[in-house]
């Protein structure tokens, strides 16, 4: 039995200090997150510390450690440039910018990422060449890069 589903006796969950913990969880007993556990048929604990840029908490019920906070950066129009400072810029160059990427990760649980744009010249509502816009966007993170294309609304093309 895990929890109360029967499953075969190489998935069973456990039970630690009176909580108990699905097959393959990882959690954190303390309320300081410096103790890592996990629930492969039996609890095994090591020694943790949450990373440079998180800190533990509870989050859906369970202890972990946490990103400390959360970056906005948005690209929109022709195109226009939030930046994670909240700096707006206007910038009409035709070429694939990065315009976001994980940076100082080492020793962190966070996940490396990188967001691309390719803009190209748009001549829809002027005539000046000088305005572009984003022809598309690529996501890739956790090895898989997905793209969205300004003309295909609705559709997203996922690469492995």
């Amino acid at each position: 039995m895990s929890g109360d589903e029967c499953v075969p006796a190489n998935q069973c969950g456990c039970t630690y200090e009176g909580k108990y913990y699905q097959h393959g969880q990882v959690f954190y007993p303390d309320a300081l997150c410096q103790k890592e556990c996990a629930c492969n048929g039996t609890v095994q604990c090591k020694q943790s510390s949450c990373g440079l840029y998180e800190k533990c908490e509870m989050k859906n019920y369970v202890r972990s450690c946490q990103p400390l906070g959360k970056g906005v950066c948005s690209i929109y129009g022709d195109p226009h440039y939030n930046t994670f400072d909240n700096t707006t810029y206007d910038f009409q160059g035709t070429c694939t910018y990065v315009a976001a990427e994980g940076c100082h990760l080492s020793g962190t649980r966070l996940t490396d990422f990188t967001v691309a744009v390719e803009n190209e010249k748009w001549y829809r509502m002027s005539d000046n060449p000088k305005v572009s816009v984003a022809k598309l966007v690529a996501v890739e993170v956790y090895g898989t890069i997905v793209i969205l294309r300004r003309n295909e609304a609705g559709m997203v093309w996922v690469c492995h």
